[in-house]
């Protein structure tokens, strides 16, 4: 249910911009909760973070606000659009961008990555082209979409499709070579 100001709003608006706390009540009640559930709709971690530096952008920018309350309603959704966009550019980076706490306390499945990079894949992974190498990494390793990939290396989705698939058929063929040898004699039909 979407709470209203009514006919009260220029009043409440004005009071607002000139710091009254009961006005800023007034406002928060109004949108907050729909803040709220727009930010988890939208798949926010933290909805009501989110609402937070919407009505702080709100407080910051009020003075030069003027219009109706739909209008007000609006633009502080617009506000909140757009912060979204930017937490969620920020969750990419940081999927790209290890943190800091990761690189000094390696989790479980780091160590196993770390255990991996040792392993027969990785070096399996030099007799790849740089380009086939770097979409291999960036999707195994980074946990990257393909669409995601395509806007880090400037290219398009289908471009590294088939530059992925060129490098699973080198990857199965190298792996499989190196099966063959280190397995030696096969026996069958033991339990």
């Amino acid at each position: 249910m979407v709470t209203t100001i009514g006919t009260e709003f220029p009043e409440v608006l004005a009071a607002a911009q000139e710091g009254a706390e009961w006005a800023w009540a007034i406002i928060y009640e109004s949108v907050a909760p729909q803040l709220v559930g727009y930010a988890r709709a939208k798949g926010a971690p933290e909805p009501e973070d989110v609402v937070g530096e919407v009505l702080h952008d709100v407080a910051r920018n009020l003075a030069a606000f003027s219009g109706s309350e739909a209008n007000f309603r609006s633009w502080v959704f617009g506000i909140a659009h757009n912060r979204l966009i930017d937490q969620w550019r920020r969750q990419r980076r940081r999927r790209r961008e290890p943190a800091i706490r990761s690189r000094l306390h390696p989790s479980a499945e780091q160590t196993a990555l770390a255990g991996w990079v040792d392993g027969p894949a990785f070096a399996a992974l030099e007799d790849l082209t740089d380009s086939q190498r770097t979409v291999m990494l960036l999707r195994t390793m980074g946990d990257l979409s393909l669409e995601d990939v395509a806007e880090i290396l400037g290219t398009s989705v289908n471009a590294v499709k088939a530059t992925q698939h060129r490098a699973v058929v080198q990857l199965r063929k190298k792996l499989g070579e190196a099966v063959t040898k280190s397995s030696g004699p096969t026996v069958t039909g033991a339990r």
